[in-house]
């Protein structure tokens, strides 16, 4: 009798060991241990990932007006953008292609990271980054500005 008990103890730890597991785990792919998709899953936050905000503070965030846009030669994805900042203007590749047609692009204002170190992308140079938005569902946006903020106005 003290053996079935102990057994039926056992499977109840058991039990309620999986349930705590399947309350903290990832709603899309159901591993407790995934960082992948709980990290961005609202009201979860990884401590690791948290920065002071002087850090935040080194970012540049610049409104800039897109004069061209033209799809990358041999990339799918990317779109090389010619965008003006009121005092300078920069070459831009962003992954985009998918959602923007070039055409859709130009005149756009939109927020950038200008001060980026430029990296070069399938041979083409990029001195900054768009700012834009993709949620779980796929849907995805550029970052809006409304038309009376001048070009090269500074986010912050």
């Amino acid at each position: 009798m003290f053996k079935f008990l102990k057994k039926e103890k056992e499977l109840e730890n058991k039990k309620e060991f999986f349930v705590k597991e399947k309350a903290n785990s990832c709603s899309e792919c159901e591993k407790a241990t995934c960082k992948k998709h709980t990290k961005h899953e609202a009201g979860d936050k990884d401590k690791d990932e948290e920065i002071e905000f002087d850090d935040f503070m080194k970012v540049e965030m610049t409104v800039g007006e897109i004069i061209s846009a033209e799809k990358v030669e041999n990339a799918d994805r990317l779109l090389k953008l010619k965008v003006d900042f009121g005092t300078d203007t920069r070459q831009i590749v962003s992954g985009i292609a998918e959602y923007y047609k070039p055409e859709e692009l130009v005149g756009k204002k939109t927020p950038f990271v200008t001060n980026l170190k430029p990296r070069t992308i399938r041979g083409e140079e990029s001195n900054g980054m768009i700012l834009a938005a993709k949620d779980s569902a796929g849907n995805f946006c550029l970052m809006g500005i409304d038309e009376k903020i001048e070009k090269g106005t500074r986010l912050g």
